[in-house]
C-alpha cells in the first residue's frame, strides 16, 4: 500500500477532480436524460448493463488484463439478460 498523499497534494489535485468530475457526470447526465428521451427506459438501461463489458475489454485491450472465468461469466449472464429484456414480446 501507498501512504496517504499530503494535505498540499490534495488541495493541488482538487480543481483537477472537480472539473473532471463535473464535467463527466455533467455530460453523462445530460446523454441519459437524452437518451431516455429517444429510446425507452428499459433499453437504456439495459445499454447502461453492458459498462462491465466495455470495461473488461478495455482491460484486456489497454492493460493486457486477461479477464478470469467470472468474468466471462458475467459477461455472459449481462448479454443474456439485455436480450431477454430489450426483445420483442
Amino acid at each position: 500500500t501507498e501512504p496517504l498523499p499530503s494535505r498540499e497534494a490534495m488541495l493541488n489535485a482538487l480543481p483537477f477532480l472537480l472539473l473532471n468530475g463535473l464535467l463527466i457526470m455533467g455530460l453523462s447526465k445530460l446523454m441519459w436524460i437524452e437518451a431516455i428521451h429517444r429510446i425507452s427506459i428499459t433499453k437504456a438501461s439495459a445499454m447502461i448493463a453492458f459498462i462491465p463489458l466495455f470495461t473488461i475489454a478495455f482491460a484486456y485491450v489497454s492493460l493486457h488484463e486477461i479477464p478470469s472465468r467470472l468474468d466471462l461469466f458475467g459477461a455472459v449472464a449481462i448479454t443474456v439478460g439485455s436480450y431477454w429484456i430489450t426483445r420483442s414480446g
